[in-house]
């Protein structure tokens, strides 16, 4: 498994990503360090039933979705980052999101 500090997470723009297109809208930071804002602030992490990201550089990662008192912001994810985010979301979903990437599937 990856340091968390190796894997990188990017802010996507929601408007982009109501046309399905993948839009960064800031700088990557690790996961690390995404991870620490997101238990910082207490935020659960969730997914949409086509969240799943196909070509480019995150090919086979996700775009997950946080909400806070300021809205809704979407990120791509990469998909070595998934096994890492259980206790960051409801067990279903992750399990779900397990389910559905396919580099993971050997490895459950």
């Amino acid at each position: 498994m990856r340091d968390t500090s190796e894997l990188m997470v990017v802010m996507l723009s929601d408007k982009a990503w109501e046309r399905l297109d993948l839009v960064a809208i800031a700088e990557p930071v690790s996961l690390e360090q995404w991870l620490g804002w997101v238990r910082d602030e207490g935020i659960r992490i969730t997914a949409e039933p086509h969240s799943g990201i196909e070509g480019g550089p995150y090919d086979g990662g996700h775009v997950l979705t946080l909400d806070n008192e300021q809205g809704r912001s979407r990120f791509a994810v990469p998909a070595a980052a998934i096994p890492m985010l259980a206790a960051y979301m409801d067990a279903q979903t992750h399990e779900d999101l397990l389910g559905r990437t396919p580099q993971l599937r050997g490895n459950r």
